[in-house]
């Protein structure tokens, strides 16, 4: 099934689109990965405001991941990630030596801090032989504001989920 909607927009020109508003349409079709999140239910609410005002690429990706992935945040939970994970999945620069990509992941979870979406966050660091660092584990401890925002993106997802599935039922019985 292909999402497609109809939208007002001008057919020849401006002008004319807004001459007859009621009259006009364009057809849109979306990519087919927008389609199926959307007749799915796989995409999660966040704040995009707050998204778009990182300064650092890595702060937006790290931002969307908890906005996704840790849909169980409260003070109790923490998140706890890996550097490894953070520099493999995010598809950022990794620097040639370890201390570099450590110096860049804290700076990028200070602006987490800043932003109000961590309160706190507290690394452990593995070595390996001859004390060489090996990785370190970032548990991460989110702030009241971000846990409600999960919270309200939960239960946006539970009626979401429950008008499909009503929707859905109706369309089997007809």
């Amino acid at each position: 099934m292909v999402l497609v909607t109809t939208v007002n927009c001008g057919a020849t020109s401006k002008q004319e689109g807004r001459k007859n508003p009621k009259e006009t349409y364009c057809y849109v079709q979306f990519h087919p990965f927008i389609t199926r999140c959307i007749n799915r239910l796989t995409y999660r609410q966040f704040n995009y405001g707050a998204y778009m005002s990182y300064r650092h690429r890595l702060s937006r990706w790290l931002h969307k991941r908890l906005a996704h992935n840790y849909t169980q945040a409260g003070i109790l939970h923490p998140y706890t990630i890996r550097m490894s994970t953070i520099l493999r999945d995010s598809g950022t620069h990794i620097f040639a030596r370890a201390h570099d990509n450590v110096r860049h992941v804290d700076k990028i979870l200070e602006e987490l801090t800043e932003r109000d979406v961590l309160l706190s966050s507290t690394k452990e660091v593995l070595r390996g032989s001859r004390n060489s660092l090996v990785d370190v584990k970032y548990t991460l401890l989110p702030t009241m504001q971000f846990i409600q925002e999960v919270k309200k993106a939960n239960v946006r997802t539970a009626k979401l989920t429950e008008q499909l599935q009503r929707a859905v039922g109706k369309e089997l019985e007809e």
